[in-house]
This record gives C-alpha cells, structure tokens and sequence, in this order.
C-alpha cells in the first residue's frame, strides 16, 4: 500500500477511511458487522466527508458524553462503604470491553463495535446496580409508567437525553447491542436476528418496554 500524503488533508484522509474500510473483507469473519454496514437516524454530512470509522466514532462519542462521566460514582455492587478498592461501575464497563474485544479478536469480529457496546452497555443504570432498578421499576409501577429497564434507559440516554436532547446520532447497531445486553437471560446459542432499518429496532425496544420478560436477540454477534 501507498504511503499517505498526510499535507493533503483531505483526499488522503477519505482515502484512509476507505483502506480501512475494504481491509475489514479479508481481515474479519464472514459473520462479522462491517464498517460500511454502519447505519444512523440522521445522515452527517461530516461523516460522508470524514475517516474516521463508524463505530470507532460511536466508541468515541460515548467517551465524551456526560452519562459516561457519571459511571465514576457509581458502585457496581458494594454502597456506602469508604474504601477505594471496592469496584465502580467504569472500572467494570472497561473490564467489559477489554474481555469482549479479546473474544471478539479470536471470532474475527468488528472490535470496533464490540467496544462501543461494551462502553454503553451501562450508561442507564442507577446507583445501587440492580436493586436500585427494581427501586425505580417499582415507582414507575406505581405511577403508571413502565417497569424501569436499564439497558432501555441507556439507549434514551444516549439518543435523546445527551446534547441538550439532540442525542449523539449513534448507529443501529451501538445501540441495538445496548438494547440487547441481556445478561441475565442463559442461551446456549446465540443467532441474531438483524432488523431492517430503525422501525425494526423501535419495535423491539417498544416490545421490550411493554414486557420485561421479551427475550430479545441482537442484530450483530
């Protein structure tokens, strides 16, 4: 390959992103969500002349939104306790994400994606882990609303909360993998199920909403 002619910022950095981009068909499994595949609510005019990868961006965006800053004074499991080692919530979404790009690099899957799931699978939880959902699923019982679902609530976060409610316009497939981080759910096999646009990935959070217990499959392995 050529080397880059980094003076001339702009041909030769669109032309980066498409090196990348066509590396991905040899370099990763045939099961594998590629780059190219990366699809968003809103088309940004900056993306279609830029070179940075799709969700090498959703990885970053997530960094740099607020909710992510929030995981610093989150407990994972333990509360109230004054001791420094007991595990915070970033300190586990980045053990999250360094194990599953570890499988991911052996699966020949898109790392890229797998940590930008992996960095927001968690935004919407609140303080307490899991008994503080069932906390807040209770008063959203009683109020009339839905049961309050942390992995939908990541998802509210991160597209319609963030910016001022302008969201960070992230890819189906980020959010899609948030969504889906049913953890709590054993499956021997796993075969996803991709919807065909945002309706599809609508629907299913819709349904999920309504029924906690909806076993959801992701689009992407």
């Amino acid at each position: 390959m050529a080397p880059f002619d980094f003076t001339d910022r702009g041909p030769s950095l669109r032309q980066l992103q498409k090196t990348l981009d066509e590396a991905e068909a040899s370099r990763l499994s045939p099961y594998a969500t590629h780059n190219r595949e990366g699809l968003r609510r809103q088309r940004e005019q900056r993306l279609v002349d830029g070179y940075r990868q799709h969700f090498s961006l959703d990885a970053d965006r997530i960094l740099h939104s607020r909710a992510y800053t929030r995981y610093i004074d989150k407990t994972q499991v333990f509360c109230l306790i004054s001791n420094d080692h007991i595990t915070h919530r970033v300190l586990h979404v980045q053990l999250v994400s360094r194990i599953a790009r570890t499988i991911g690099r052996f699966l020949r899957l898109n790392e890229d994606l797998i940590e930008a799931i992996a960095l927001g699978h968690d935004i919407g939880h609140p303080p307490f882990g899991h008994a503080g959902e069932h906390v807040l699923s209770s008063l959203c019982f009683t109020h009339g609303l839905p049961p309050f679902q942390h992995n939908i609530q990541s998802v509210r976060a991160l597209e319609r909360l963030e910016r001022k409610r302008r969201g960070w316009n992230l890819t189906l497939q980020t959010l899609d993998g948030i969504l889906c981080h049913d953890g709590e759910v054993p499956a021997a096999r796993l075969i996803p199920e991709p919807p065909s646009d945002f309706a599809g990935f609508d629907a299913k959070l819709n349904a999920k909403s309504a029924d906690p217990a909806t076993n959801l499959r992701p689009m992407t392995l």
